[in-house]
């Protein structure tokens, strides 16, 4: 993602001191895991215990992306990209769910996206940069990118494992 936001020269890698380390470090640590599982716990816990007595995994996958997709989105306006990728990485988050019937993977996915864009994309992380709307677009459609390779990389892996999951 960097070398692709540095070619678009949108980011350049920030250097921060050892002692500036710890405290970035452990507001992504706190942060992204507070987030994941509380998330993962409302989204897939939760809801899905409600909606699987009632309807069949499509539609529940669809109507949890479509909650999950709007409680992100309104409180920062973000552009389209930034709305799609929130759809597919409801996906990402959901399809290990319903293979190994069991949030940690799907918690540990989840806290591995936020933490990653606390510790390298916010205004402490490593990869800061002024944000303006193209910047902001930008960024959108690049990490589109990415949450789409990685929902193939997700399915392909848990149809490798999807046998030996429900033996």
């Amino acid at each position: 993602m960097f070398v692709i936001l540095s070619v678009l020269d949108i980011a350049s890698l920030k250097f921060v001191s050892v002692q500036n380390i710890i405290p970035i470090l452990l507001f992504a640590l706190f942060t992204a895991g507070f987030t994941a599982f509380v998330e993962e716990l409302i989204f897939r816990g939760y809801v899905v215990k409600i909606l699987k007595e009632y309807l069949s995994w499509r539609w529940i996958v669809l109507i949890i992306c479509v909650l999950f997709t709007l409680y992100h989105l309104p409180q920062w306006g973000l552009p389209l990209p930034y709305w799609i990728r929130y759809f597919i990485m409801t996906v990402v988050f959901t399809l290990p769910f319903i293979v190994t019937k069991s949030l940690w993977l799907s918690i540990g996915i989840h806290f591995g996206g936020n933490f990653t864009y606390y510790m390298l994309l916010t205004e402490l992380g490593f990869l800061a940069t002024e944000k303006n709307d193209y910047i902001i677009e930008t960024m959108g459609w690049v990490s589109l990118g990415f949450a789409f390779v990685l929902l193939c990389f997700i399915y392909v892996f848990l149809q490798k494992v999807k046998h030996y999951v429900h033996k």
